[in-house]
């Protein structure tokens, strides 16, 4: 029986002109061994070589994983359907299945879901749609315990995953914002001649706004007060900072978080260099 594992690689030997480093899958078969590009790409300071992933030191490290993280578990699920089945692998035979589009002739739901999300953020998706879907989706196959089928998406499937999320305290809004991905990759399915039943046709789920609530000018510059006391303590001052610059600016708390932290220590060392950013 053939020897056979993958591996992410950060190429060290070659740098693209931004002073990145291009991240590989690394296959050796028989102690012969291929790379297979990732299409991502790290400054060598931000590779962690102990864990085969990016650091947070790079702004899109979670972006990052999640792709270096797909192409590992593609390779691996390759290589162990081959060892159990015990059929010869060879490079012909794992380039053509990792290369394939992994949802072609496919029954599985949650694969295509996956490799239609995938495909997305690849063709410059944003990956906060990135993250949403692939959390819709993987919520569905929790609730099922096991590979969901396109035979397998009923109307009484939908109840029962509708039930499932109450018992979860999800909200009515995240209920909706599930099915309605589901129903989205249910229609490209159709789309592209896999299936030609949708349940969508009978089963109805509601829209409904979130409701927000919004701090008081008094609230904020009491939060503004509590930064400049000398007793507050340094981790709430931390949190503190990039949550005031939310409120001015209007920039979303995942974009703040994903600055540098270099930034953060500047302020940490000049209360009053906060208040020059505020809005009118």
């Amino acid at each position: 029986m053939e020897n056979a594992s993958a591996k992410i690689i950060l190429r060290t030997d070659f740098e693209r002109t931004d002073g990145t480093n291009p991240i590989y899958l690394r296959v050796t078969i028989n102690r012969r061994t291929r790379k297979y590009s990732t299409k991502e790409s790290v400054k060598e300071v931000n590779w962690d070589s102990d864990s085969y992933k990016v650091k947070r030191g790079d702004i899109k490290h979670l972006q990052k994983n999640l792709v270096l993280e797909s192409c590992l578990k593609r390779a691996n699920d390759i290589i162990f359907n081959h060892k159990i089945s015990n059929t010869p692998l060879t490079f012909e035979v794992f380039e053509k299945a990792y290369l394939a589009n992994p949802a072609k002739n496919s029954s599985s739901f949650i694969d295509f879901a996956i490799n239609e999300i995938e495909r997305d953020y690849k063709n410059k998706g944003s990956f906060e749609t990135y993250r949403t879907r692939k959390c819709a989706i993987e919520k569905v196959k929790t609730f099922a315990k096991k590979d969901v089928e396109f035979s397998d998406l009923t109307y009484n499937f939908l109840k029962k995953l509708e039930a499932y999320m109450i018992g979860c305290n999800n909200c009515q809004s995240s209920r909706a914002r599930v099915f309605r991905i589901v129903k989205t990759m249910l229609n490209r399915a159709i789309a592209q001649d896999l299936t030609s039943e949708t349940p969508f046709s009978k089963f109805k789920f509601r829209e409904k706004n979130g409701e927000r609530e919004f701090l008081t000018a008094g609230e904020v510059k009491k939060l503004e007060e509590l930064i400049t006391q000398p007793q507050t303590d340094k981790t709430i001052k931390r949190a503190l900072i990039p949550f005031l610059f939310s409120c001015y600016t209007g920039i979303r708390f995942r974009d703040i978080y994903n600055l540098r932290h270099k930034i953060n220590s500047k302020w940490e060392n000049n209360t009053d260099l906060y208040r020059n950013v505020k809005c009118n």
